[in-house]
């Protein structure tokens, strides 16, 4: 038998395997089309031609009868196309790579393919899913397939196989629940360079793309590293001429993506680096004065204006309270305004729980119940009369605690003597300190004048208190010691009297016990790997880079919560040593290094936690500077 009819014979045992049934006469010689003309396409054989856009279609015509179940499949190689099943014009059924059917009569069919992309060949053939294929050879014989043989991924990069790269690309795909991730191959000569970038486009995948060699060995993986959760490789040369597998992976989620791939070198540049910006937050800001909308519910020291018109009218309002919580409620007369003021409080029953008249409170015409402890969880209605029938503008301030309104006092400077006086009833002054990471300091405030007994907070510029002290000093005064800041922020000093009554002067002070070192600014990089993942207590995570001789990079790992992770790295070379190692870094428990890469290869980031586990962030940057 000549060599090419062995070979034909051997490929359709591969091609048509396991397909049950006997095998009909060829009807028509076995060819190629020519453009436009129309080419046989015979049971159990793989026909293959090539398509462009210069020569857009192909047709095949085969013989069947009524009931026949066929099946129609094809395997391209650089081109996409469109199958189409004709009985006469009528088109039966469309498809990409398979056809199905069973035939519902008995004469000619055409298969009709078109080009959609790309340039090169496809393999087509024809064949009964209910017979066998007659040039099964059993051991060599591959099931239902066309063409050549889906190659097989690596152990370690599972996937459903999508194509071989051949030549620059730009592919549009989709993970589904049934293939999540999605395996292309590589025919990869040693020392080229590649470079590839995955794209999310839509659904709720998070792109990762990982490159393996013919063994199965992880080469370079990324994440993140392109911005927005996209993912690249960037530069990346192979060490050997041999078969590669890269694995796009959407961490278990499904969707759309682009992957971008290129056999040229790109020339590298740092990342770009955002703009120097201050480490505080935006300044405290004290709130203006509003309408007071009758009925409307008071908010926290935040004053508002009303007034009464007409004699033995009333205003009504309300705030929200809980059981135990501490309040005071000022209602002042408007500078001119003739009225004096009073007020009655009432909770969700109607029972009386605070009242208070101008004549009667010795607070410059105001009326004032400071520190009223509420009883009963709910809405409480304030009523604000005139005495004797007075009218006129008034300021009505509702706070939580012993205070109703905030009065700006500036910045303060560090190891500077700052004096203030608080005039006004339910006052509380505020100062701003902008303060770093591993400074620790100390805060006094004491009384000068009157009776006023000073209390001290540290809080937040949202107002979330962190620190608060009212007799920690001598006598009255009020000191915050060795106060440890962890954050960069804008804080703020709140001083007021205790009962919330009493006015007076005092005296601010506030100096560093430790000042923080500038931070050494971090040289420009190019991000070559950023993922995001989780690591469980007693186990490690590997995660691989390539690198060349001579690079300098910089590795740095972040806990998502360092109350719960202490992030522990360590850096394998290509052999699969130890090298370099860190744990906690300036200060924290976040581990990072910088170094020199020894050699060409492959390296490895192991992270593990120290008697614990967590989610962080790894990131790994060429150094430029």
């Amino acid at each position: 038998m000549p060599m090419r009819a062995s070979l034909l014979i051997i490929l359709s045992a591969l091609l048509f395997a396991c397909i049950p049934g006997p095998t009909p006469t060829p009807l028509l010689p076995t060819v190629a089309p020519e453009a436009g003309s129309v080419a046989p396409l015979i049971f159990w054989e793989t026909q293959t031609s090539s398509l462009s856009s210069g020569n857009n279609f192909d047709l095949w015509l085969f013989e069947g009868n009524a009931g026949d179940n066929i099946f129609i499949r094809s395997v391209t190689r650089g081109v996409d196309i469109r199958l189409s099943l004709l009985q006469d014009s009528e088109v039966l059924v469309e498809s990409t790579d398979r056809i199905e059917l069973s035939l519902p009569v008995s004469g000619s069919y055409r298969v009709r393919v078109d080009y959609v992309a790309g340039i090169g060949e496809y393999d087509i053939g024809l064949g009964y899913t209910d017979r066998d294929n007659p040039n099964d050879t059993g051991a060599t014989a591959i099931p239902q397939v066309v063409g050549v043989p889906t190659p097989t991924a690596p152990v370690s990069a599972p996937g459903s196989f999508i194509r071989a790269l051949d030549e620059n690309a730009e592919i549009s795909d989709t993970l589904t629940d049934t293939a999540r991730q999605h395996i292309y191959t590589l025919s990869g000569t040693q020392g080229s360079v590649i470079n590839l970038e995955l794209y999310q486009v839509s659904g709720e995948l998070d792109p990762v793309l990982r490159l393996f060699d013919a063994e199965g060995n992880l080469l370079a993986m990324d994440d993140n590293s392109l911005g927005g959760q996209n993912a690249r490789l960037l530069n990346v040369r192979l060490p050997e001429t041999a078969t590669y597998s890269i694995q796009v992976d959407g961490k278990e989620r499904t969707g759309d993506y682009r992957l971008v791939y290129t056999d040229t070198a790109i020339t590298l540049a740092p990342d770009p680096q955002p703009s120097a910006a201050p480490t505080s937050v935006t300044p405290y800001v004290t709130p203006q004065i509003r309408f007071a909308i009758p009925d409307e519910r008071l908010q926290n020291h935040r004053p508002a204006i009303n007034s009464l018109v007409r004699e033995g009218d009333f205003q009504r309002f309300s705030f929200f309270a809980n059981a135990g919580e501490r309040v005071s409620i000022v209602v002042e007369p408007m500078p001119g305004s003739n009225i004096l003021p009073s007020f009655e409080v009432f909770d969700t029953d109607g029972a009386q729980v605070g009242f208070s008249r101008s004549t009667t409170s010795n607070a410059d015409g105001a009326a004032v119940a400071p520190g009223v402890i509420i009883a009963q969880t709910g809405a409480h209605l304030i009523i604000v009369t005139g005495e004797d029938n007075t009218t006129g503008q008034f300021l009505i301030s509702f706070g939580r605690g012993a205070t109703v309104r905030d009065e700006w006092q500036g910045t303060g400077a560090s190891n500077t003597l700052l004096t203030g006086a608080i005039n006004s009833v339910g006052s509380r002054h505020v100062w701003e300190l902008p303060l770093n990471p591993g400074d620790v300091i100390n805060v006094a405030v004491g009384a000068d004048t009157g009776s006023f007994d000073p209390v001290i907070e540290l809080a937040t510029a949202d107002g979330i208190v962190l620190y608060q002290d009212d007799d920690g000093g001598d006598g009255e005064s009020a000191v915050l010691r060795n106060i440890s800041i962890l954050e960069p922020a804008t804080y703020l000093v709140r001083i007021y009297d205790e009962a919330g009554r009493n006015t007076g002067g005092y005296s601010l002070l506030w100096n560093y016990v430790n000042l923080a070192s500038t931070p050494t600014p971090i040289p420009s990089q190019l991000t070559i790997l950023s993922v995001d993942d989780t690591v469980i207590e007693n186990n490690y995570a590997f995660y691989a880079f390539q690198g060349q001789a001579g690079q300098r990079v910089r590795i740095a790992t972040t806990a998502d919560d360092t109350l719960v992770f202490d992030p522990v790295i360590a850096i394998l070379n290509p052999d699969g040593d130890i090298i370099q190692e860190a744990d906690d870094s300036d200060g924290t428990l976040n581990p990072n290094l910088t170094f020199t890469l020894p050699e060409d290869g492959t390296y490895q980031v192991r992270v593990n936690g120290y008697l614990s586990g967590g989610r962080f962030t790894l990131t790994v940057g060429i150094l430029f500077d």
